[in-house]
């Protein structure tokens, strides 16, 4: 792994050039390289290659008694990755389903009376990660997806560091560090974090072949074109890859690299203005690249209740960390962590809300990572590495801040997307620069031992100086002394940090810190994280000792038999150092990505099918804790009125509040009365008691039951009607919320009209009610798709059609054929004038914004093929 030349050969000018003794197997064969990334991607992901399971924790649906598996345990072993079961995993389902049958899904019509689907981008419809999806079956394609992710972030971050001319080694270390990071560790299962930190190295690599080729020859113009047309799809891709947080903090950085290297290594202001217009275009094409989802999703956040609520209350950003929880960082699951039965409510009820353990534990780097930072500080005096160090060290303080402090939360409070999350996700910015200034400590000790050219110039004058002080004392041993301490010190107060804060938490009410239990887990942490890390201190010691022994005995007349034996030497200390690497993070996470039995993934039990039966295809409310929440329905096949995506509608959130009295959508409760449901368009209820929220007066007859859940019928509730009355409502939504949210109204008869956008500030006065106060007529839908609805109505003078379906821009009617107007009903809803007599009512969801996005991303498409082919062909030509 490392290059041994003759002492005499390394001096500068010298003439004669002896042969190199190249241990080549790992990092000469970039393929080799590759695999050996592959090989501990496989070692992490082995229960579910090996065992036949699904790395999907499907065991959280053992919560709700419908989706219970009788032979399987109700207790999930790793519920803090809901959001997997109730939301990516049917996102997966319907991209499949739609996908596979040449659809591009635009609309959802299963949860919270429909919402855009492509517009959300935590569906990762045009990720390249889901592509696995489309063409390999469920188990392979999550094997596969997660695999690719770890290898792109372990191989590229390897040929980044090595294009910056670090020491093999020492790269690969540094892309083992941010690979099995605690951040692409426990979100591994999310189809979208880690999609976006994946592509980081690549962006970084292909950064630095653009500026390792500034010349004018034909093929560095071809070398560095071919960069720049990869980067411009690393930026699409992070629009793709569906999480727009990490994607800021993520874009920030590339931006920041780029800054710093054209600041340090360019001579000539005019170059410095070329290389800004280059990444101008390059920005320009990825956003074009990306406009098909980059479009609707600007649309919908402008739309959405939460991103809204969330920037107005600066009480909502990021508070930050607590300072003493950075022994956190080294010493990953120090309070149990979610895999385990145990959770230690005293710590987090001592944080802020927002954090939890898939929270704190997504910073940690290991205690390896951290031992080699202070060696890495000493290794940024090497002037050739002067871009690279100040980057790393950049990183490293603005990611501290970033999570730390509650500044930085008031300032990403007002970013779009970032002010939506609620969360802070910059942690690729702290572990990146740990990882980098890691890998610069161990090229520092390797350097000491193994230099060439001007690193031999500046070691000789180095050990001159020592001499007149230490003579017995050489730098290399200095460098060695210098692991030993980084070691033990870091180690130390970090050991001891963590026992101070087990001791500070367990005081807390509701802490269970000084249980047997966790205490247990605690100290087998420290040990295994205090071996690992001294283990990988002594593989590098020796390493470094056996290396400057070779150098000083080696001649010329080196046999081919000594070759070969050094070479398995320093191939069996480089693979100690790679799977002690792996280990400080890889091997202590492991567990949480828990992986279940084909029997627990969306199992279509006895009382799923039962309950399928009962409620059909109409709307439904599941009340108290009977079924999975928010899109698990895209599943299951069936339609929720209380689940909304993290960005709902405002029109449809302030009704939603308005009518069940919850500040928070998506939360199962009764509303007041009767009409709240009609309202809505819902048919069944199921669980809860059947009573309204606020009044004992009436209520719900039970119907049947499925597996103990009572199941209730709503009277005269339909997902569409025919109302024979309307109310204007120009510019009065507060007035419009109070009218139809009131116990009195009629919501099959009557309808409130308003053509204005939702603006729940406005108090204008309704119109008169005009129309025919007669019976309006009937209706039927014949089909709903995911992105259209075909109805049958029947109408009498001025009547109108009202479909319980949530009002978005880009929705068009039809009737008979013929392009009508479609309004804003009842806040939220939808409804088209009927003439009279029976007609046929078509609704298609064709929003602008797809259109426009799909056009720009097709001409965006045509240009960087074109560039490419451009690119290559003169490369050929010439």
């Amino acid at each position: 792994m490392l290059q041994i030349r003759d002492p005499t050969s390394t001096r500068a000018g010298s003439s004669t050039c002896p042969p190199k003794v190249s241990i080549r197997l790992l990092y000469r064969h970039k393929v080799l390289v590759a695999c050996l990334f592959a090989v501990f991607g496989v070692i992490e992901l082995w229960s579910p290659i090996a065992h036949g399971t699904y790395l999907l924790p499907s065991d959280i649906g053992q919560r709700w008694p419908i989706t219970n598996v009788a032979s399987q345990p109700p207790v999930a072993r790793n519920p803090l990755q809901t959001d997997v079961y109730v939301d990516f995993g049917p996102f997966l389902h319907f991209d499949v389903a739609n996908v596979t049958h040449g659809q591009l899904p635009l609309w959802n019509p299963y949860d919270g009376n429909g919402e855009p689907y492509l517009a959300d981008d935590q569906t990762v419809v045009l990720s390249p990660f889901t592509l696995p999806f489309y063409v390999l079956g469920l188990r392979w394609a999550l094997i596969a997806s997660a695999l690719a992710r770890l290898w792109l972030l372990g191989f590229f971050t390897f040929l980044f560091l090595v294009r910056q001319r670090l020491n093999e080694m020492s790269a690969i270390v540094g892309g083992l560090l941010f690979a099995y990071a605690g951040y692409h560790l426990v979100w591994l299962d999310y189809q979208t974090h880690i999609s976006v930190s994946a592509c980081l190295p690549i962006g970084l690599w292909s950064l630095r072949v653009a500026f390792d080729n500034r010349g004018g020859d034909r093929r560095e113009r071809t070398k560095r074109g071919l960069a720049l047309l990869a980067l411009s799809l690393v930026l699409a891709s992070f629009v793709y890859d569906g999480h727009p947080e990490t994607a800021v903090f993520d874009l920030l950085l590339l931006g920041l690299y780029a800054l710093i290297v054209l600041a340090v290594e360019q001579r000539r202001w005019r170059d410095r203005l070329r290389w800004v217009g280059r990444f101008v275009g390059v920005a320009a094409l990825g956003v074009g690249l990306s406009a098909i989802q980059l479009l609707p999703l600007l649309q919908y956040e402008s739309d959405g209740a939460r991103p809204a609520a969330l920037r107005d209350n600066p009480e909502t950003s990021v508070a930050g960390f607590l300072p003493d929880t950075v022994p956190l960082m080294a010493f990953p699951n120090l309070f149990g962590g979610p895999q385990y039965s145990y959770n230690d409510v005293g710590f987090f009820t001592r944080h802020p809300p927002q954090n939890n353990y898939a929270e704190v534990d997504g910073n940690t780097i290991g205690l390896l990572g951290l031992c080699l930072v202070p060696l890495g500080l000493l290794g940024l005096l090497r002037r050739r590495h002067e871009a690279l160090a100040i980057f790393a060290f950049a990183a490293l303080v603005a990611g501290t801040v970033a999570l730390y402090t509650r500044a930085s939360g008031l300032l990403w409070h007002h970013v779009p997307f970032v002010g939506a999350a609620g969360l802070n996700r910059s942690q690729d910015v702290q572990l990146l620069g740990i990882a980098i200034l890691g890998a610069f400590g161990v090229d520092w000790v390797m350097r000491g031992v193994v230099d060439s050219g001007e690193d031999a110039a500046l070691e000789h004058r180095r050990e001159m100086h020592f001499g007149r002080w230490m003579p017995s004392v050489r730098p290399y041993n200095l460098r060695i002394a210098a692991v030993a301490l980084s070691f033990t010190a870091v180690s130390l107060f970090l050991v001891l940090g963590a026992q101070h804060l087990r001791r500070l938490v367990s005081h807390l009410p509701n802490s269970a810190a000084s249980t047997a239990v966790a205490l247990g887990i605690a100290r087998r942490n420290v040990v295994i994280e205090l071996c690992i890390a001294f283990g990988f201190a002594i593989v590098l010691v020796v390493c470094a000792l056996a290396l400057r022994w070779r150098r000083n005995k080696s001649s010329r007349r080196t046999t081919a038999v000594g070759h070969m034996i050094w070479g398995l030497i320093y191939l069996a200390a480089g693979l100690s150092m790679c799977v002690l690497a792996f280990s400080s993070n890889g091997l202590v996470m492991r567990a949480y990505n828990p992986s279940v039995p084909a029997s627990m993934v969306y199992p279509q039990t006895p009382a799923v099918r039962q309950l399928s039966q009962i409620v059909g295809s109409g709307e439904s409310l599941f009340a108290a804790a009977s079924f999975p929440p928010a899109s698990t329905n895209l599943w299951f096949g069936l339609h929720d009125v209380g689940s909304y995506d993290a960005i709902g509608f405002k029109w449809h959130d302030a009704l939603y509040n308005e009518v069940f009295a919850t500040p928070t959508p998506g939360v199962e409760q009764m509303p007041s009365c009767l009409n709240a449901l009609q309202l809505f368009g819902v048919t069944s209820v199921v669980g809860g008691n059947g009573q309204w929220a606020k009044t004992s007066v009436g209520g719900l007859a039970r119907t049947t039951s499925v597996k103990g859940i009572p199941v209730y019928r709503v009277p005269g509730s339909s997902f569409v009607s025919v109302a024979g009355s309307h109310v204007d409502a120009d510019g009065g939504d507060k007035n419009a919320l109070r009218l139809v949210g009131s116990c009195s109204f009629n919501s099959e008869n009557t309808v409130v009209l308003d053509n204005s956008p939702y603006n729940a500030d406005k108090a204008g006065s309704l119109g008169a009610v005009s129309g025919s106060t007669a019976n309006g007529g009937n209706a039927h839908v014949l089909s709903q798709g995911s992105d259209s609805l075909s109805i049958r109505a029947t109408g009498g003078r001025d009547s109108w059609l009202v479909i319980r379906q949530a009002w978005a821009p880009g929705w068009v009617a039809t009737v008979d054929g013929r392009t009508v107007s479609l309004h804003r009903a009842d806040v939220a809803f939808q409804a088209v004038q009927l003439p009279t007599g029976t007609h046929m009512v078509k609704l298609l969801y064709r929003p602008s914004s797809v259109a426009v996005g799909a056009w720009i991303t097709e001409l965006s498409l045509f240009a960087a093929i074109a560039c490419g082919f451009t690119i290559v062909w003169r490369q050929r030509r010439s």
